[in-house]
């Protein structure tokens, strides 16, 4: 009777230390470490995803596009160019949006006059056109972004997708961070500045 209380013990206590092991399994087999992993669970609706590593910060699906843009440190001049906008609290509205937002290391290949021009203080009429250009009404996942498939920004310019299965281009713009999705819309990081929108 001993013997098989223990056998019992020993069933009982080997069964209760399986899940934390398969957890730590998964994770070394999905290749998300330990420190990503406590980051990402600590939100409850984020368990479900790994969401986007965005300059620093994750864009995850149950943030508002406002809210996920704006933590990461390599899109704060798009930032910027928001804050002086009556577009800013569009992107907390119910959508569904997609933005293409350049990093800042491409708003620096802009010319000194077309940079002065768009970030003139009381230029906002300037900013929002530029914000326009690069945002899009629905929500577009890179899976959408076929080839040849043209996109109508919210200025009304057309925007030509050119993708051969391994870079999607938008107005030969190349997305280097694809699907940061949000709860209202998406978000793909771009190298480079829409520049037609730089003027209108």
């Amino acid at each position: 009777m001993k013997l098989i209380s223990i056998f019992y013990w020993i069933i009982i206590v080997t069964g209760s230390c399986r899940p934390k092991q398969q957890v730590k399994e998964s994770r070394e087999i999905s290749g998300i470490s330990g420190e990503t992993s406590d980051i990402i669970i600590s939100d409850s609706a984020a368990k479900q995803t790994r969401g986007v590593a965005v300059g620093g910060a994750w864009m995850v699906p149950n943030h508002v596009l406002l809210e996920n843009i704006s933590e990461p440190t390599n899109i704060r001049k798009f930032n910027q160019l928001l804050q002086g906008t009556d577009l800013k609290e569009k992107l907390s509205d119910k959508g569904p949006f997609t933005l293409f937002i350049p990093t800042d290391a491409a708003f620096q290949k802009l010319s000194p006059v077309m940079a002065k021009q768009l970030f003139s203080a009381t230029n906002n009429e300037q900013k929002n056109h530029f914000i326009k250009r690069h945002l899009v009404p629905g929500k577009i996942l890179a899976t959408d972004l076929k080839d040849e498939v043209v996109l109508k920004a919210a200025d009304g310019h057309n925007l030509h997708i050119r993708n051969n299965k391994q870079t999607i281009l938008v107005d030969g713009a190349t997305i280097i961070v694809k699907d940061g999705v949000s709860n209202n819309g998406v978000v793909h990081i771009i190298d480079r500045v829409l520049s037609s929108g730089v003027a209108p």
